[in-house]
């Protein structure tokens, strides 16, 4: 990406984030297939070809991510008899990693406490084949109405409560929780391209500066929310699509001080091409060919008394 504004560029240095990271596009996206229905690879890339005539289409099966398919990033999915059937969306397989590590088992009672748009949600709900039940909670209505629609087309279902899910009151526990938290979404280059093409780099302070205080308080909030709703021996994720410390590692570490019921499960010897550390792993267009995203995955004692910061590999 070119010509970021100074004040982006004092960002990202007060963030410790590379500036690199930004000017690297993947050279794929990548769409899931739907596992009750999935197209035939070569129908699909007949089709894309079609559809996009001045790209060399290839559709090629993502060897860490099964179900998850690479095509080339210029090209179009929205008019692919496919994708107008739902038996294909669009995903990026780094944002589908933190489902995967969840690694959800039929009975599952799965909460996503910022579930829209609902890509996620929707893969979580596919990985449980109504052998277990989803909640949604997002604070927008708008955003829960994208979330219903996306559910309906391909066929899924999920509780979805319009709430603040720092305060969200459910009257259980749950299995699995996914904290996808807000952020400044600088791992995201279709995010960061719309102050290009669509508000400007002016808004970039009042979009991004300006909030980032308040971002903190809200990604600590929502992590907090979700270890209280998390039943003693169940699993929570929580992931961004920001590069920056303060939104990630900080996170976690913070978690594990206020949360002594916590244990930090160890990924490094996971499949996932990330960067990988004790604290999680990194996502991005240099390392993985993906968009930013960072995931870190959290265990808890079936003894809610049990003080331990010990990682374990979960």
């Amino acid at each position: 990406m070119e010509g970021l504004p100074s004040d982006f560029r004092q960002f990202l240095a007060e963030n410790e984030v590379d500036e690199r990271l930004l000017q690297t596009q993947p050279s794929l996206r990548y769409v899931r297939l739907d596992p009750r229905n999935p197209p035939l690879l070569g129908e699909l890339q007949a089709d894309l070809q079609r559809l996009n005539p001045h790209s060399h289409v290839s559709v090629v099966p993502v060897d860490w991510m099964p179900g998850f398919c690479g095509i080339p990033a210029d090209v179009k999915i929205a008019s692919c008899p496919a994708y107008r059937a739902g038996r294909i969306y669009g995903m990026d397989v780094s944002s589908a990693v933190s489902v995967d590590v969840l690694d959800l088992r039929p009975g599952d009672q799965v909460l996503d406490l910022c579930c829209a748009p609902g890509v996620k949600l929707l893969y979580a709900a596919e990985r449980l084949a109504g052998l277990g039940s989803i909640t949604g909670v997002d604070i927008s209505e708008s955003r829960l109405h994208t979330c219903r629609s996306l559910l309906q087309k391909y066929g899924h279902e999920a509780q979805l409560f319009q709430a603040d899910g720092c305060t969200f009151e459910a009257g259980q526990l749950y299995d699995k929780v996914m904290v996808d938290a807000e952020c400044t979404h600088e791992g995201s280059l279709k995010h960061l391209q719309k102050f290009q093409s669509q508000w400007g780099w002016d808004t970039f302070k009042t979009r991004v500066l300006d909030t980032h205080a308040h971002l903190a308080e809200l990604q600590r909030g929502l992590a907090d929310s979700g270890v209280r709703l998390l039943r003693p021996g169940g699993k929570l994720v929580y992931s961004t699509c920001s590069f920056c410390r303060s939104q990630n590692e900080d996170v976690v570490q913070g978690l594990l001080q206020r949360h002594p019921q916590l244990h930090l499960c160890d990924l490094r010897a996971s499949r996932y091409p990330a960067l990988k550390s004790e604290l999680g792993l990194r996502f991005d267009p240099i390392t993985s060919n993906t968009g930013g995203q960072f995931v870190a995955l959290f265990s808890k004692d079936l003894e809610q008394h049990t003080v331990s910061l010990d990682r374990q590999s979960c």
